[in-house]
């Protein structure tokens, strides 16, 4: 692993966003292997939630790591960033798996599974009025 990208990565996540940054670091992460970019982007989201799931929808490209963070969610997420957690994982992983993965998970999280089922439909809604533009 790149220690200087990993630096670079790690610091942006701790400062203000800036779009030209970002962009050259999604290119140089996709550049990465894969476990390496997925071990990268689990240490930015516990820096930063919110950038580092942006980072993962954009790297990342394997469904299997977006089942791994969804089940993550559910079992972390607080109710505000779960919709952040579902905007990653619903593009990758489609409606019906992220709702089968969100039934799967109620006897093990049910707190989780509740904050998931409570964003999935407005996250599909806002989806939809955006394909219709």
């Amino acid at each position: 692993m790149d220690i200087a990208l990993t630096d670079r990565f790690l610091n942006y996540l701790r400062n203000p966003r800036d779009a030209v940054a970002e962009d050259r670091l999604a290119i140089e992460l996709r550049a990465m292997p894969s476990n390496d970019a997925e071990a990268l982007i689990w240490q930015g989201i516990s820096v930063n939630e919110k950038v580092g799931l942006l980072f993962a929808k954009r790297v990342i490209r394997e469904r299997r790591f977006f089942e791994k963070l969804l089940k993550e969610a559910l079992q972390r997420a607080d109710a505000g960033m779960m919709r952040f957690w579902l905007e990653a994982s619903l593009p990758k992983l489609g409606t019906r798996r992220v709702e089968q993965l969100v039934r799967e998970a109620q006897a093990a999280a049910p707190i989780g599974a509740q904050k998931a089922l409570y964003w999935l439909p407005r996250i599909q809604t806002a989806k939809e009025k955006k394909s219709r533009k």
